[in-house]
């Protein structure tokens, strides 16, 4: 997993894959945040915590990751709202947050982490919060990154 997150700390500002991602996932934000700009925002899996950038863009944006090497390059980077904690359970207040995101983790959890972090994603949200997901789908779009990501299923 260490050298993943260093590879993807590397390609995180220029590659076009993490372009692409963004272009896609910001529409949802700007749908779920209701043109509000003053929100709690929290990156269930943050890794290096470089997507706290965009979703500072709508508020108050914290990050939390397990890996010790993913919250080290984003502290490296000048990220300070990072911790280290599980997303299958999350050292944070019931309804602490108005939107709450996973960005490709859940798909490398185990059946139970899997289950207990969206327990947990919805459990931190706000009444009327939002949880934004995106995880690897369709297998034939399987390959070394998805062997580096430790990835146990996909998604339909």
């Amino acid at each position: 997993m260490d050298h993943l997150l260093r590879a993807t700390a590397a390609a995180e500002t220029r590659h076009f894959w993490f372009h692409g991602f963004r272009h896609f996932v910001t529409p949802l934000l700007e749908r779920a945040s209701g043109g509000r700009r003053d929100l709690r925002l929290l990156d269930c899996g943050c890794g290096t915590g470089n997507n706290l950038e965009l979703l500072g863009r709508f508020g108050r944006a914290y990050g939390f990751d397990l890996t010790f090497s993913g919250l080290q390059f984003g502290r490296e980077c000048g990220r300070t709202r990072l911790a280290r904690a599980s997303v299958g359970d999350m050292p944070f207040p019931g309804a602490a947050f108005d939107i709450a995101t996973s960005f490709d983790v859940l798909y490398s959890l185990p059946d139970p982490v899997e289950q207990a972090a969206v327990r947990e994603m919805f459990r931190v949200l706000r009444p009327g919060g939002w949880a934004i997901i995106n995880t690897a789908a369709m297998d034939m779009l399987k390959g070394d990154h998805s062997v580096l990501g430790h990835e146990v299923r996909r998604y339909s």
